[in-house]
């Protein structure tokens, strides 16, 4: 599926999960829009990415960014040659930009649910269940799985639909029902006030529907040292350093054909585009190194780069 490639081609580039999320909404509106089928779906991916990284302020080389979707589609093939097919894809990138520009309206402030998510872990924090023994455990796990939810909920056309705090509520409901946690009735209250079970199912509902279509399994090694740290502040521990892991332009391909395809005779000699980022070996899972942490300017919480993940199989979310 174009989201999973998507996804990939984030965790490749390091771009931090906030930043993988912007994208794949950006990537559904451009989707549901009227020019979707004017456009190739990698090209549109590689453009939301791009545009995502800026918006983010996370901001990528165009040159990283083409280099290495290329790559990512194509591990066999040789490096881009600069002079035919890289530049007429870079020119692609930026023709494609201003349509995705037009179909947002020039809004550059999306709002995902990975910020709203990290307030509230701190709210159902203070319930007396997590403070008491192995409480804070528990309440660690509870934001790990969550934010893994989240992550994963932003490949759902599902994320266009529902406000970035109804998702980030709905994920911790999930994450609280799949692990049984005993909350007393009306935990839920301050974070989606006079939400019903119908309300928090309905924003659920196309993720649980994605894990039964066989979307893999959970597993605690899918979140990353970086998103770990996060967590562990929002959830009142000490942070640890562990490793682990455009107007719109209707002609935006003026070549008449997918420049992500591969030509005869590419592998030809003459000047080639290089990239600073390198997808790892077939067949590897990408790693994300841990980087030093940045304060979120309104929060004071750390705000390291993170990775994605994939969460679990789904279950109903407990009731409040």
């Amino acid at each position: 599926a174009a989201t999973e490639w998507l996804g990939l081609l984030g965790v490749r580039l390091r771009l931090p999960a906030p930043a993988v999320g912007t994208a794949l909404l950006l990537h559904h509106r451009f989707l549901a829009s009227r020019f979707a089928k004017t456009v190739e779906a990698e090209l549109a991916a590689i453009t939301a990415i791009y545009l995502a990284s800026k918006m983010e302020e996370t901001p990528l080389e165009l040159r990283d960014v083409v280099t290495t979707a290329y790559r990512v589609l194509h591990p066999t093939e040789p490096v881009l040659p600069v002079a035919t097919r890289y530049s007429r894809l870079r020119e692609s990138v930026v023709q494609c930009e201003l349509l995705l520009l037009r179909i947002l309206d020039f809004d550059l402030e999306p709002r995902t649910a990975h910020k709203d998510l990290l307030h509230y872990i701190r709210a159902v924090g203070t319930q007396p269940l997590f403070k008491g023994p192995g409480g804070s455990a528990l309440l660690q796990d509870v934001a790990q799985l969550a934010w893994m939810l989240t992550c994963d909920y932003y490949h759902t056309s599902a994320c266009v639909r529902h406000p970035a705090p109804h998702i980030a509520a709905a994920m911790i409901a999930m994450a609280v029902g799949m692990l049984a946690v005993p909350l007393p009735s009306g935990w839920f209250e301050p974070l989606w006030p006079q939400a019903t079970d119908d309300d928090i199912m309905t924003v659920a509902r196309p993720l649980i529907d994605m894990y039964e279509a066989g979307r893999p399994p959970p597993s605690p090694d899918t979140i990353s040292a970086e998103a770990h740290q996060l967590l562990q502040a929002a959830s009142g521990h000490a942070p640890v350093h562990t490793a682990t892991q455009q107007a719109p332009n209707e002609q935006v391909n003026s070549a008449g054909r997918n420049p992500l395809q591969p030509q005869s005779g590419s592998g030809s000699s003459g000047a080639q585009a290089s990239s600073d980022v390198t997808a790892p070996t077939p067949g590897t899972p990408p790693g994300v190194p841990a980087e030093a942490p940045e304060r979120d300017p309104h929060t004071g919480v750390e705000d390291p780069h993170m990775g994605g993940s994939h969460a679990a199989a789904a279950a109903t979310p407990s009731s409040h």
